[in-house]
Parts: structure tokens; C-alpha cells; sequence
């Protein structure tokens, strides 16, 4: 089964030349995560808003990533760029299974 990860970053006023910096940095040790098939990243500048689309193998090994991130300090080094911080981070991961024709 694949799950798809759809996380939304909202930038604060004047961050997110800043954010799309630290994405350009953090995002190929995310592409080379075990399980992580593919990130595609979108930015709406109207809200200032990133949202990554993730797919990965299993949900466990999307677990396992989120972990290493928080590990090794995400919410500290995001914390300044977002509004409303790290704790505002919206995410949702969804299941994806066989699609059957309409």
C-alpha cells in the first residue's frame, strides 16, 4: 500500500524566500529516506503557503522519517519561519489503495 502525505507550511511575512531555502537543503536527504518514492513541493503566494506532496511504501516508514526530522531539530530550525511555529505544520497522510473505474 502507498500512503500519501500532504503537510502545509505557512510561512511568516518575508520567510519564505528563507523557507524555500531550507527545502532546497532538507529535501534530498528526504527523497533518499528509506520508503519516500517521491516529494513534490507547491508554493501559493497569495497565503505564503508551502505544501509538499509525499509518497511513500508504508506508513511506518514515514513515521520513521518524521522522527529522524524531529530528532534532529526541525521544529527549532522551522520554528522562525513559520506562523504560528512548528506547531502549526497542518499534515494529513492518507492511504492510498486500488482505484476502481467510476
Amino acid at each position: 500500500m502507498k500512503y500519501l502525505v500532504i503537510a502545509d507550511f505557512r510561512c511568516k511575512p518575508g520567510m519564505a524566500r528563507r523557507m524555500a531555502e531550507r527545502f532546497e537543503e532538507a529535501l534530498p536527504v528526504t527523497r533518499s529516506f528509506q520508503g519516500c518514492r517521491s516529494v513534490a513541493v507547491y508554493y501559493e503566494e497569495r497565503t505564503q503557503t508551502f505544501t509538499l506532496l509525499e509518497d511513500w511504501d508504508s506508513l511506518e516508514e514515514y513515521e520513521a522519517y518524521l522522527s529522524f526530522r524531529e530528532d534532529t531539530g526541525i521544529q527549532t530550525q522551522l520554528d522562525p519561519l513559520l506562523d504560528g511555529g512548528w506547531a502549526e505544520v497542518k499534515a494529513s497522510v492518507k492511504r492510498l489503495g486500488k482505484i476502481q473505474p467510476l
